[in-house]
């Protein structure tokens, strides 16, 4: 650290010419040093901010000559090895630094230049790997050691890199540049090696091509889930994937010519937990962290990934986060319960049943027929059978009815009164607030709303815990219907659909039924967005390509599409109801089979009837 000056400068328009100038006047080496420091300022993005390194063992009139041009225009302040407490100072105000752009260094030799240590001395929130880094080196060097300092610079991360070597004895200048992605020599088989150094000619407009633009295959790690409907994964394959998110990684793979080393696993994204070797638990970004990918494919919350160990890309739409609370299916309580079925037709039927019977006892001139039918359904006891056969088959299959019919109510009956406490129907956050049930959010969500200015959001603090595990919170709503999950909007109406395609079906079980739904005012509105590992030189790349796609509408496309394809939510019929005919359906069969072999004995009592009397009367006449 102690080898290192900086100077922060502030360039005008027409600094370019006259650098250039300067450094053929005064320095004396090439005549061609002037279009190298041309070509750089030409390559600048940013010209305000230029960041100069110096190296202590320079000669003091090349590093003079260069400082007095800045100081002719603007005023620098030089931090250098003789001003420590400069240094230091510099050093404790780094986190309120604005992030580098530019740098020029000025070197005598390669040894002298150590990238991991510039990184170090800038600090994360300053050093910016995509800056375009010019040094010069005053004294001729070996080519080894040029391309061993520019690999040092792509293990850091920094790409725009290239070395100027002034050779005074055959008074000209070389312009160096390192390739990452290019093959050192092509071969049509076998393991090819990859890293170029190669030489910048005069006929070359900028001194930073693009090295992006063609990766040649080169193989990055992107962590990719299953999450529907975004991202619909195959068999862990990205070529059989389908969704908005696995869209953008094809698009990204296509447009800079890499492939895509995919990193996924078993369980989808909602439940994808990374334990960190400190013990703690964190969603998908500890992929990153944990060095399992430099890229997450899909979509996250953006105050998920603002943090230090990540940069985002180009933010590309809003989502929601809503609650998922317990559903009031199952509430009323008392003998009212009884009537709980929402199924017309188990209605109708027992409706029937029950008319059938009436019409019947008054055939029978019966008394006192609604106590009768009361004392059958409630308690199975019928006063007087008879002695024929069809009547005590027909009164047996309807005590077996009542009886099961009354058995599957009171359990249900029973299971109402002992069940937790029922909430009702929640779809306001101030009815969540009034319900008591334990919130579950994930860190940043907690966070969000704390740092809330709305009331009723701070308010759901006290109820509010925090819970990565999101089927963990699902178990306990299901199992104890006291607490209450938080998921993201787009993943919540696909499950929605589901549920709805599912209750649509013919073959829909009423007993599978979803039992929850979501709240109808969202928790907290946020961008999503991708995540990068921090400094990553391919940002810049992605965010071109993301900023692209959603200018031209293709992102909104392939949301539309997601939505389309997997989206329903009008049901094709009205939802089963808890207790219907799946339910019910062996109960009305023995009342079926139970009436018809009654019905078919009547009919031999009637014909043995009137045999036996014509037998009668025949042997009466006789």
């Amino acid at each position: 650290m102690a080898t290192i000056g900086v100077a922060f400068v502030t360039l005008g328009c027409f600094a370019n010419v006259f650098i250039g100038c300067a450094i053929i006047d005064d320095l004396k080496y090439s005549q061609d040093v002037d279009k190298f420091v041309v070509k750089y300022f030409n390559s600048l993005k940013f010209k305000r901010h230029i960041d100069i390194i110096l190296d202590q063992q320079i000669e003091p009139a090349d590093s003079e000559v260069i400082l007095k041009v800045y100081k002719s225009y603007h005023p620098v302040i030089i931090t250098s090895p003789s001003h420590q407490h400069e240094l230091l100072n510099f050093q404790s105000n780094i986190k309120n630094c604005y992030k580098m752009h530019n740098i020029i260094g000025i070197f005598r030799e390669t040894r002298g230049i150590q990238p991991s240590q510039w990184r170090s001395f800038y600090g994360s929130n300053c050093w910016n790997s995509a800056a375009p880094i010019a040094i010069w080196i005053t004294h001729f060097a070996d080519l080894n050691d040029l391309e061993q300092l520019l690999v040092e610079f792509w293990n850091n991360n920094s790409i725009n890199v290239v070395l100027l070597v002034l050779d005074k004895l055959k008074n000209k200048t070389i312009a160096y540049t390192y390739d990452p992605f290019a093959f050192k020599v092509k071969k049509k088989f076998g393991n090819q090696e990859r890293g170029k150094l190669y030489k910048i000619t005069g006929k070359e407009v900028t001194l930073f091509p693009d090295k992006l633009k063609n990766l040649n295959g080169y193989s990055i790690p992107i962590s990719l889930y299953q999450h529907q409907p975004h991202a619909r994964l195959n068999n862990d394959s990205i070529e059989l994937a389908d969704g908005k998110d696995v869209n953008y990684c094809r698009f990204l793979s296509q447009w800079m010519n890499f492939s895509i080393e995919l990193k996924t696993a078993e369980v989808p994204l909602i439940n994808y937990i990374v334990n960190l070797p400190n013990k703690t638990r964190v969603n998908v970004i500890g992929d990153i962290i944990t060095n399992r990918s430099i890229f997450i494919g899909n979509a996250v919350h953006w105050e998920i990934i603002n943090t230090a160990v990540v940069d985002i890309v180009y933010p590309h739409w809003r989502s929601k986060i809503v609650v998922v609370a317990p559903s009031n299916d199952d509430p009323i309580p008392g003998i009212v319960t009884i009537l709980h079925s929402n199924s017309g037709l188990t209605l109708i039927l027992i409706l029937v049943a029950i008319i059938a019977l009436t019409l019947f006892l008054m055939i029978r001139k019966e008394d006192d027929i609604m106590m009768k039918i009361l004392k059958l359904l409630l308690f199975q006891i019928v006063d007087r059978i008879g002695k024929k056969s069809s009547a005590r088959i027909f009164w047996i299959s309807l005590i077996y009815w009542a009886f099961l019919l009354v058995t599957i109510f009171q359990s249900q009956l029973i299971n109402d009164l002992s069940a937790p406490e029922f909430f009702d129907e929640i779809d306001s956050l101030d009815e969540l607030d009034k319900s008591n049930l334990t919130l579950m959010t994930k860190q940043w969500e907690w966070e969000t709303l704390n740092s809330s200015k709305l009331k009723s959001k701070r308010r759901l603090l006290d109820q509010a815990v925090v819970e990565v595990d999101f089927r963990r919170c699902m178990s306990l709503m299901e199992k104890f219907r006291n607490v209450a999950c938080t998921i993201d909007g787009s993943y919540a109406k696909f499950i929605k659909s589901q549920n709805t395609l599912e209750a649509s079906n013919e073959n829909y079980n009423a007993s599978k039924k979803a039992n929850f739904h979501f709240l109808d005012q969202p928790l907290v509105s946020f961008w999503k967005t991708y995540a990068v590992k921090k400094d990553s030189p391919y940002l810049a790349k992605m965010n071109k390509a993301a900023i692209r796609l959603v200018e031209k509408g293709i992102m909104k496309k392939w949301y539309n599409d997601d939505v389309k394809k997997n989206l329903k939510i009008q049901p094709n019929k009205p939802l089963s109801s808890n207790i219907g005919m799946d339910h019910l359906h062996g109960v009305f069969l023995i009342y079926l089979f139970g009436n018809l072999i009654a019905g078919g004995c009547f009919l031999v009592e009637v014909v043995h009837y009137k045999l036996k009397m014509r037998n009668r009367l025949q042997c009466f006449c006789v």
